[in-house]
């Protein structure tokens, strides 16, 4: 019986698991998004679990990323880690917001329906993205409680995300000029994740 495996593949000094993981550590690499491969497991419930990618936010917080091929959109051990990360909480208490998501497919792929975070890069729906004439608002959870929402509106831009931003009212919201720059890096980190060659030694 004939039977399919991923290549095992060769760059920035690691030996990724498949072609698919090396490419998006060109994206994550191309965006200028500190990243690490493997970097620790974890016992979760008596089942050992590997993360692919641990990516920190330019806050310096980790979020983590499982890939998989386009196929593959749940996987139960990464499910468990994801709840583990990020147990339940009182209604006094802050929730802790630890970032996770499952990555399936290429960059490519992916980003046909989803878009990142301005402020702390995480993959994120398109459908959390609103137009607001000439900003663009971004709904992400977990900055919510990361900055000052709704306790003064702090308009000052920001400079401390993948681009400058500021939060207003539950929104990361980013001027429309600088939005459009926001999707040529991305457009662009997708474009060489998906053109570089790894054979013979290349750099992607």
């Amino acid at each position: 019986m004939t039977t399919l495996q991923p290549i095992e593949t060769r760059a920035y000094g690691h030996r990724f698991r498949s072609r698919l993981e090396a490419r998006w550590a060109v994206f994550f690499t191309a965006l200028g998004l500190r990243w690490e491969y493997e970097p620790e497991g974890f016992n979760i419930d008596g089942h050992r679990y590997l993360p692919d990618f641990r990516v920190l936010t330019p806050q310096g917080l980790p979020t983590w990323y499982e890939i998989k091929p386009e196929t593959i959109a749940t996987d139960e051990k990464f499910s468990a880690f994801g709840k583990a990360l990020n147990p339940p909480s009182d209604a006094h208490t802050q929730p802790q917001m630890v970032r996770s998501s499952l990555l399936s497919g290429t960059p490519k792929h992916v980003f046909s329906t989803h878009t990142l975070c301005p402020r702390c890069g995480q993959i994120i729906q398109n459908s959390d993205v609103y137009d607001c004439s000439d900003e663009m608002g971004v709904s992400c959870w977990e900055c919510d409680w990361e900055t000052p929402f709704g306790k003064g509106d702090v308009e000052d831009l920001q400079a401390d995300g993948v681009t400058d931003y500021y939060p207003h009212k539950g929104f990361i919201m980013v001027s429309k000029p600088l939005w459009n720059l926001f999707e040529g890096k991305i457009n662009n980190a997708i474009s060489l994740a998906s053109s570089a060659r790894f054979e013979h030694g290349e750099t992607p």
